[in-house]
């Protein structure tokens, strides 16, 4: 039981220490862009009304942001615009 006990701890402490690395590594990727870049690669596309009806050969050009307290009423961050397509309650299709 000893042994198991040491092996689970033994696990448990690689798994962080292999964590610890992996988020290091993430965090300078994102501190090598600047401000725009990282801004625009953090969030997931969407369709915006410019892209058209639907997005069988069109690229999306928005980016999901969540709505969230010190943005504008549309839920895009300074900078950004609304771009007509409402993503629900809680986010927006944005577009710089």
């Amino acid at each position: 039981m000893n042994r198991l006990i040491i092996l689970v701890f033994a696990a448990v402490l690689f798994t962080v220490a292999t964590a610890d690395r992996y988020f290091d590594d993430y965090n300078q990727e994102y501190d090598d862009l600047s401000g725009d870049e990282s801004m625009a690669k953090r969030g997931v596309s969407c369709l915006c009304t410019s892209d058209g009806p639907n997005t069988r050969g069109n690229t999306l050009s928005g980016t999901v942001w969540m709505k969230a307290p010190g943005y504008s009423n549309n839920g895009c961050p300074t900078g950004w615009k609304f771009c007509g397509k409402s993503r629900g309650f809680f986010s927006d299709c944005c577009k710089q």
